[in-house]
């Protein structure tokens, strides 16, 4: 698969997600505050949201490297770990007491570069495995530990970035394909054959 194409496709996913959500949202005239007692439409919507983005990018891994195993694990971890964060952090917050609305917006918005914090990185560990099978298996590599550090780096920034532009408000769909064009371009580097 050409590069550029990879690249459009991988930075097209999670925005892209995103928007489809956001989209049935707007169409439906749905409001969404998990902490007023809307527990299943916030499981429907963390599980929707990383289910898709788990098919996609691993359909696309499996398009460019034509690994039924990289793919399948990059699905399975992905969609299982990004719902476990989304749905911790939610659950930490109604266990405060916290609704997402008056003050508990305020904390709610203060909370997501938390998350982003945490999670971008254990999301990125969880996502490295299948790569790191992947990639030893095929080159043998000494250097795989700085891969890593590298990779986890970017999940961080991914998310960190991400978050920002959720808190802001302004181009999160930018943000968003930024930290996930990051993502693409060390996939396409690191995991050529």
């Amino acid at each position: 698969m050409n590069k550029h194409l990879f690249l459009i496709f991988w930075t097209l996913i999670s925005p892209g997600c995103l928007g489809l959500i956001a989209a049935i949202f707007s169409a439906f005239k749905l409001g969404w505050n998990p902490g007023n007692g809307m527990w299943l439409l916030s499981i429907a919507i963390y599980l929707a949201y990383w289910i898709l983005v788990g098919i996609l990018q691993a359909g696309l891994l499996f398009w460019k490297f034509q690994d039924k195993q990289l793919s399948f694990h990059w699905f399975l971890q992905t969609s299982i770990t990004g719902f476990i964060m989304m749905i911790c952090h939610d659950v930490v917050l109604l266990a405060m007491g916290i609704e997402a609305v008056g003050q508990g917006a305020l904390i709610l918005l203060i909370s997501l570069p938390v998350l982003a914090i945490f999670g971008g990185p254990i999301l990125g560990f969880i996502q490295f495995l299948p790569m790191k099978d992947y990639y030893f298996l095929i080159f043998q590599s000494n250097d795989l530990q700085k891969r890593e550090i590298l990779w986890l780096g970017i999940s961080l920034f991914s998310w960190v970035i991400g978050f920002g532009g959720l808190m802001f408000g302004y181009g999160v769909f930018f943000f968003v394909a930024t930290g996930t064009l990051l993502k693409g371009w060390f996939i396409h580097k690191y995991l050529q054959v």
